[in-house]
């Protein structure tokens, strides 16, 4: 076989010589169209971020102590490391087994990819807390001492930080919107006028209490639903 193998005969003198243009523009447009898809996947990632809706789980969102959601199981963290944590062996179900000396005989390590969760102190989030500097969502008008522009007053956000998150995952059904949620267009980017979408509501803790109603003190909100208390 010639030298290169099967590729040396798609190059200069090879028998498919002139199907190699052909190959490399199609290699080339595939490049292409995968870098656009992995930039625009960026960005709306980077836009959840930056709304709470999500973020990846790091090492600054666990402390030893913690319970970590890995495999449809909780498991207390026992190290927190940079790129995974460490529990009790994965194949008891998160009990840990301790030699004479009180040391773990056997841990195992779950890269922050596949936590799906913490819980820390009774309290559950199942995705990570949103950055540092986020803000209540609820819209607050700008006060005004001009009469004539008190009919279109200016909104802003109010600047407290949250103390809960509500996240509901709009399907016209499970999320209890009787399929209201599906007429309007919540994103203009959207590609399908009636495919699901995720609405994130942070809370400080003046505006709470205008969503904390009795159905969520008592857990009875819909399946698409989630309350997290963040404190």
């Amino acid at each position: 076989m010639a030298s290169g193998g099967r590729y040396g005969e798609y190059a200069d003198g090879g028998r498919y010589a002139e199907r190699a243009p052909a190959h490399l523009s199609r290699a080339d447009a595939e490049i292409i169209r995968l870098g656009e898809q992995i930039t625009h996947w960026r960005g709306v990632l980077a836009a959840m971020e930056t709304t709470g809706a999500h973020r990846a789980w790091t090492r600054d969102h666990f402390r030893v102590g913690d319970e970590a959601h890995i495999l449809a199981t909780w498991y207390p963290v026992v190290r927190v490391n940079a790129k995974s944590l460490t529990v009790p062996p994965l194949v008891f179900g998160g009990e840990r087994r301790f030699n004479d000396a009180g040391k773990d005989v056997w841990t195992d390590t779950a890269p922050y990819d596949k936590v799906y969760g913490r819980r820390r102190n009774g309290n559950v989030l199942h995705t990570p807390p949103p950055p540092a500097d986020a803000t209540c969502v609820i819209a607050l008008p700008v006060e005004t001492f001009d009469p004539q522009a008190a009919v279109e007053q200016d909104l802003h956000l109010c600047p407290r930080p949250p103390v809960a998150r509500l996240t509901i995952r709009h399907d016209g059904t499970s999320c209890g919107c009787v399929g209201l949620c599906q007429i309007s267009e919540p994103e203009p980017a959207r590609q399908a006028p009636n495919a699901p979408w995720t609405q994130t509501i942070l809370l400080c803790a003046e505006h709470v209490t205008d969503y904390r109603t009795a159905d969520h003190e008592a857990g009875l909100h819909p399946p698409a639903v989630t309350w997290e208390d963040l404190t």
